[in-house]
């Protein structure tokens, strides 16, 4: 396949004539970003994931032909491909994508027509659609377009044009819309709020569509990982949760606390801090650069000294501390030492964020010790990073009311709709590790990750709980917009922008997690959601009875057997 480039020079305008047999039995026209080029349409990312899928299991090979969104009509047109309906104001409206099938002689200009002709055309692999459930799965496609359609205002905030051609691209959407400018176009103050109210809904309403039958859920069979409507609702609840009960307001003063939190240099670690901060606790700010960690920190003391020039309250007790010190997940070798630089500073440790990781790296991500990128920087190396610093932690509980010295592990709603059967499927992380293939499929990958990460609280509660006074609870922070979304495609971005809360709200679940009274020895292990409530039960009956049956023991035990070689 034609990689995406990477620099404007790179950059290629489309194939306009297919008449000759490609390299490859398939050319894949994609509506291209501007450079670096690269994926950003939803629908040409539903063609990409089945030819991918296909690509995988009946070893297809296809070639793509990038698009830009000025050429997009020219390039369907000379490929004697129909529109695909027609605008408001009655002109033809085309789009990608279309797939050639040179073998074939077949040319298909819908995303989902495309699934059905692959599935068709090339059976040996398994099928894209569980059986007899095309008609429902197309009934949910028009009705997910037509959602994301009425919506659309809300993505072009991100959209990724091309300079070159950005004010082409503008000014169309902006004749078909019937708007003079683009600045016209946008939405923006109470409108835009109701679009987005709107777009809750409406999801709200998708929900529904997910029933479930005694053939199992609908739309995706007997499959462990299908949603249900009652997993659908439960996810709904995360992506819009109720406001925070457990803010910064309800802080006290934390003098003579230290505390630990990794990645706190940006995103959500770093809103925390600013939280902490005024309460005169000793924050150590864990992190790979030491430049991104003092600019962080230097972010921290100049709002708080802004903050205190215009306030008239004189009562607060001076800041806290801020203090780098390196942390390197990614590198098994460097954690001990990190660990040691800690003990040589402080005697006590009361509360730990372990709130560093990586989310949806790309294929072949892999830590320097070759574990899977996902479990090994986000389960592996924390895991190690918090048992070398137990001493620090039960000489903490030793001076602390019962139940406030605290590990905090962060998980995500990803786990509900892509970890495997029991959370963890360690038979398939060893056969990565031992490959040292690196991340195979990151929606999985991370998944289990985040499952892991809530086993390694279920244990720790169990091992410290009752016996070390120290708690260990997992937490979700919500559909937050930080770096961790880095490697996803600017289609995702642009379609979860709506979803998106601040960091300073997905700060107050930690903050929950860290100091609510609702988190105890006698709730040790459980898991928070956002923006600060503790999970009655999850939808997800297979992890709660790989919970009940042992897994989390089999986990830490396995994290364990990964770390020891390199301590």
């Amino acid at each position: 396949m034609h990689q995406p480039p990477h620099n404007q020079q790179d950059y290629q305008q489309p194939v306009l004539c297919t008449s000759r047999i490609m390299a490859k039995p398939i050319t894949f026209y994609d509506i291209a970003s501007g450079p670096p080029v690269r994926p950003y349409a939803p629908n040409p990312c539903k063609a990409r994931y089945t030819l991918n899928f296909k690509r995988l299991h009946a070893n297809l090979e296809y070639q793509t032909s990038w698009t830009d969104l000025t050429k997009v009509a020219q390039v369907r047109q000379s490929l004697d491909v129909a529109p695909c309906r027609k605008h408001f104001d009655g002109s033809d409206f085309y789009t990608l994508p279309v797939i050639v099938d040179h073998s074939k002689g077949q040319k298909i200009g819908d995303s989902f027509d495309i699934a059905l002709y692959l599935d068709q055309a090339y059976p040996s692999s398994p099928p894209l659609f569980p059986p007899a459930t095309v008609a429902l799965h197309r009934l949910f496609n028009v009705r997910v377009d037509k959602v994301f359609t009425d919506h659309v205002i809300l993505a072009c905030y991100m959209m990724p044009f091309n300079p070159e051609t950005a004010a082409e691209t503008k000014a169309d959407f902006c004749r078909r819309a019937g708007k003079k400018s683009w600045e016209e176009f946008e939405v923006h103050g109470e409108e835009r709020m109701m679009l987005l109210r709107n777009f809750e809904a409406e999801l709200g309403e998708l929900a529904k569509l997910y029933v479930k039958t005694d053939e199992g859920p609908f739309l995706e069979g007997n499959t462990p990982i299908g949603l249900t409507y009652e997993r659908i609702v439960d996810i709904k609840d995360q992506w819009f949760p109720p406001k925070p009960t457990f803010t910064e307001a309800n802080l006290s003063r934390q003098d003579g606390r230290v505390f630990i939190i990794t990645g706190g240099n940006s995103g959500i670690g770093l809103a925390l801090i600013k939280y902490l901060y005024p309460t005169g606790a000793k924050i150590y700010l864990a992190c790979r650069s030491e430049e991104r960690a003092k600019t962080a920190m230097k972010e921290v003391v100049d709002e708080y000294n802004e903050a205190a020039m215009i306030s008239d309250n004189d009562t607060q007790g001076g800041p806290g501390e801020l203090v780098y010190m390196h942390l390197d997940l990614n590198d098994l070798r460097t954690i001990k030492a990190s660990a040691a630089f800690f003990a040589r500073r402080e005697t006590r440790l009361d509360i730990i964020w372990n709130n560093a990781g990586v989310a949806g790296v790309p294929t072949g991500t892999k830590t320097t010790q070759n574990l899977e990128g996902h479990v090994g920087v986000n389960c592996v190396a924390p895991l190690l990073f918090t048992q070398e610093l137990l001493p620090q932690l039960r000489a903490a509980v030793k001076v602390s009311p019962p139940g406030s010295t605290r590990v905090i592990w962060s998980s995500s709603m990803i786990i509900e709709r892509f970890a495997p059967d029991g959370g963890v499927d360690l038979t398939e992380l060893d056969r990565m590790n031992a490959a040292g293939t690196g991340s195979e499929n990151a929606s999985v990958d991370y998944a289990m990750s985040k499952a892991g990460n809530w086993f390694l609280a279920v244990e720790g509660a169990r091992r410290w709980g009752s016996s070390e006074g120290i708690l260990s609870v997992t937490q979700n922070p919500g559909m937050i917009n930080t770096t961790v979304w880095k490697h996803q495609p600017n289609w995702l971005m642009a379609a979860m922008q709506p979803t998106f809360h601040p960091a300073k709200t997905g700060a107050c679940t930690m903050l929950f997690a860290g100091f609510s009274d609702e988190v105890g020895l006698e709730t040790n292990g459980v898991y928070i959601l956002p923006f600060g409530r503790v999970q009655q039960k999850n939808v997800r009956s297979d992890i709660l009875k790989a919970i009940e049956e042992g897994k989390p023991k089999e986990f830490w035990e396995w994290c364990e057997k990964l770390y020891q070689p390199h301590i």
